[in-house]
């Protein structure tokens, strides 16, 4: 079967006032996934091109991994292309970059998920996240950091090959619809994530359409595709 694209979810953004960080109101834990996924793809293709350079037949491996590790970056980090040479020899550009702020109250140590999406690599990741004292393996950590380790230990086992592959189909062949919203509020959003409640009237109807046509606010030109 040939992927041609993947809608992996529907998202509720509510944007703050200056409109530089965005705070989900639902589809957290598939967002959340998505970008632990991405972070660990980001570190596999950093030794990826690392692994490969100085090799004249792999010149044209290297172009390729290099460009989707920018591309992950714009994404991640919200880099404008030529900040990224900058955010390369210094890590503490990305450091001071936050874009995104988890607020459901279901998860516990909110700020996991920062720490590994700012972490150079997977010891820094690991020295800087939360561990549950007397517990032994991944029990001691949070559900973000095993699934970080999760993703970065399938990848740390492909090539440098595959790794490009993997990472076309994740920059090409992967949808998030967006919905910004500056009308939802952070309680109404927790209540969605709880289950207390769930939209209706005009925003349930909105996502019985869009299951039918993922593209049709793309179509009338309301919302953009991540």
């Amino acid at each position: 079967m040939t992927l041609t694209s993947l809608v992996l979810c529907t998202i509720i953004i509510s944007c703050e006032v200056n409109d530089t960080m965005l705070r989900l109101i639902d589809g957290q834990q598939r967002t959340t996934t998505f970008l632990l996924l991405l972070k660990a793809l980001l570190m596999r293709l950093n030794t990826a091109i690392t692994e490969s350079e100085g090799d004249e037949e792999s010149e044209g491996l290297v172009a390729g991994l290099k460009a989707k590790r920018n591309k992950i970056m714009t994404i991640l980090h919200r880099a404008e292309d030529e900040e990224i040479p900058e955010m390369l020899r210094n890590y503490e550009k990305i450091e001071s970059k936050e874009i995104l702020k988890t607020v459901s109250i279901n998860e516990a140590h909110k700020m996991e998920l920062s720490i590994i999406l700012k972490a150079k690599n997977y010891r820094d990741a690991l020295n800087g996240v939360y561990k549950e004292p007397r517990r032994k393996s991944d029990n001691k950590f949070t559900n973000f950091f095993r699934n970080f380790k999760y993703f970065h230990g399938k990848l740390e086992d492909a090539s440098p090959s595959a790794v490009n592959r993997f990472a076309k189909n994740i920059i090409e062949k992967c949808e998030i619809i967006e919905i910004r919203s500056w009308q939802v509020s952070q309680k109404t959003g927790e209540s969605w994530e709880r289950g207390d409640n769930s939209p209706s009237g005009s925003s349930i109807r909105l996502f019985q359409i869009l299951e039918i046509n993922s593209n049709v606010l793309e179509e009338c030109e309301i919302l953009t595709k991540a």
